[in-house]
């Protein structure tokens, strides 16, 4: 397996991530399937990138690394979606892997 689509994954939970952290899951739909007609990506490629992406997610602490160690506050207004999407997404896992793997 390719670790290409985890970009299309990353990509997706930029674009359609609303701002109480849900995915429009109808506008992933779309965008993965023109994804893996384009990429030639198989419905386990992206399973699996989803995986790795949410995987990635849950133990990602940068916007709490940069506001407690760097005293970098710019991200703060991030938190509160990025927060959300990872307890949405893990709730909705499933709905989540069928949105892009199709």
């Amino acid at each position: 397996m390719q670790p290409r689509a985890e970009e299309a994954v990353r990509a997706a939970a930029i674009f359609f991530v609303r701002p109480d952290g849900e995915l429009e899951l109808a506008k992933v739909r779309a965008y993965a399937a023109a994804y893996r007609r384009a990429a030639g990506a198989g419905a386990d490629e992206l399973a699996a990138a989803v995986h790795r992406v949410w995987w990635e997610r849950l133990n990602d602490f940068w916007i709490l690394r940069w506001r407690y160690q760097l005293n970098d506050r710019r991200a703060d207004p991030q938190f509160p979606a990025v927060s959300a999407l990872a307890v949405w997404w893990t709730r909705e896992y499933e709905a989540v892997c069928e949105a892009f793997a199709g």
